[in-house]
């Protein structure tokens, strides 16, 4: 018997799965295809944080912190993927013990706060002080926002 809260659904080239912004919480499991991972600079330019391609699940920030989403998923190519609801998703958590669910939503806020200083950072990706940042963020759970801290190297004291 197929749960009613998966449902198989299917994008074009260049449909959108959803926007930054949105408050949507479902999430994809993609089964062919490629979808692209984007966000919007300020100055309005795309920033491409990776590309999700079959057996990658995508969307699932925004189950676990109900927060916007954080980025725009976009179809690269002809996209199949099963849409698991919030409902549904939320059952597979439950079976989860909750220390899982303490180390993804732990998880989510490092990406959440990399995702947010490569955009205020102005894409300083070249940059090796901008790297280890990124670095410090990802993988140590304690690190600090450098951009909250007034002695920030990826800031001009002036904003």
């Amino acid at each position: 018997m197929q749960d009613q809260r998966i449902e198989q659904v299917s994008f074009k080239t260049g449909d959108i799965l959803f926007k930054e912004g949105d408050t949507t919480y479902h999430f994809y499991v993609i089964q062919e295809g490629e979808v692209e991972i984007f966000k919007t600079g300020a100055d309005g330019k795309k920033i491409v944080l990776g590309v999700v391609t079959a057996g990658s699940s995508l969307g699932e920030f925004a189950m676990l912190d109900h927060m916007p989403r954080s980025a725009t998923a976009q179809a690269m190519t002809h996209v199949s993927a099963a849409l698991v609801s919030e409902d549904a998703y939320q059952q597979l958590i439950e079976e989860l013990p909750d220390w899982a669910v303490a180390v993804m939503r732990g998880m989510i806020d490092r990406i959440r706060a990399t995702n947010d200083l490569i955009r205020k950072a102005g894409l300083g990706a070249g940059s090796a002080a901008v790297k280890q940042q990124i670095a410090a963020i990802e993988f140590d759970p304690n690190a600090v926002d450098p951009l909250d801290d007034d002695d920030s190297p990826f800031l001009s004291k002036d904003e």
